[in-house]
C-alpha cells in the first residue's frame, strides 16, 4: 500500500528521543516524566508524527472507508513493539461512541488492534465502553480535551487478578486525553501498567 519513498518519509518524522505528546527531551522515546504521570501511562509506541503520507494512510482508513490500511497499521505496529522490547499483554482497542460507530460502519481504532494482536499473536480483549459520547477533540485546547474525555469509558472487565500489561491502541494521539481517560478506566478494576501505541502523535 505504501511505496518506499512514503515509508522512509513515516520513518524520518520518527524521533527516538523526543517524547510522543509533548515533544520534550524523553530517552529512547515514548513518554517524558511528566506526560508519564499526568496520562496515568508507563510508555507509549507511535510510528511517527501526524503528517505527511502517514496522515494520508490514516485520513483513507478513517474517512475513505480504506480498510485494509489497518493491516499495514497493525503491522508496522508490531515492529515497533518488538523493537521496544514490550513483553507479552493484552491489546485493547479504544472505542468509538454508539453515534460515531453507526455513522462510521467501523471502528479504525479495532481494527488496527486486530492486526496488530494478529502479527504479534497477542490476546485482543474488547475490554472497554464508551458511556460518554464526547464532542470532537480537534479544535479543543489541552485543558478542554481532558474535560471533554473526564469518565467518558468504562472497563468490562476484572484486570486485579492479572499480570499481563495492558495496551490500549487508537489511531491518533495528540495530547493524550483520550488513552488518559482510557487508563483510568481501566486501572480502576485493577490493570497495572498500561502503555499506549498510536498510529501517529500530533503535537
Amino acid at each position: 500500500m505504501l511505496c518506499s519513498g512514503c515509508v522512509d518519509t513515516i520513518q524520518d518524522t520518527f524521533n527516538e528521543y523526543a517524547c510522543g505528546l509533548c515533544g520534550q527531551r524523553a530517552y529512547r522515546g515514548g513518554l517524558c516524566g511528566t506526560c508519564r504521570r499526568d496520562t496515568k501511562l508507563s510508555g507509549l509506541v507511535y510510528l511517527g508524527h501526524f503528517e505527511g503520507a502517514l496522515k494520508e494512510i490514516l485520513h483513507a482508513l478513517k474517512y475513505e472507508d480504506v480498510r485494509n490500511a489497518a493491516a499495514v497499521l497493525g503491522g508496522a505496529l508490531a515492529e515497533g513493539v518488538k523493537d521496544a522490547g514490550l513483553p507479552r499483554g493484552v491489546i485493547i482497542p479504544i472505542p468509538l461512541s454508539k453515534p460515531r460507530r453507526r455513522e462510521r460502519g467501523y471502528n479504525q481504532a479495532a481494527l488496527i488492534a486486530g492486526a496488530l494482536a494478529d502479527a504479534l499473536d497477542w490476546p485482543l480483549l474488547d475490554a472497554l465502553e464508551r458511556v460518554k459520547h464526547t464532542k470532537p477533540q480537534t479544535k479543543l485546547s489541552r485543558s478542554l480535551r481532558l474535560a471533554n474525555m473526564t469518565d467518558a469509558f468504562q472497563s468490562r472487565f476484572n484486570f486485579k487478578e492479572s499480570n499481563l500489561p495492558v495496551y490500549l491502541v487508537d489511531d491518533v494521539a495528540t495530547t493524550g486525553a483520550t488513552l488518559t481517560a482510557a487508563a483510568r478506566a481501566l486501572k480502576k478494576t485493577g490493570a497495572h501498567r498500561v502503555v499506549g501505541i498510536v498510529v501517529a502523535t500530533g503535537h
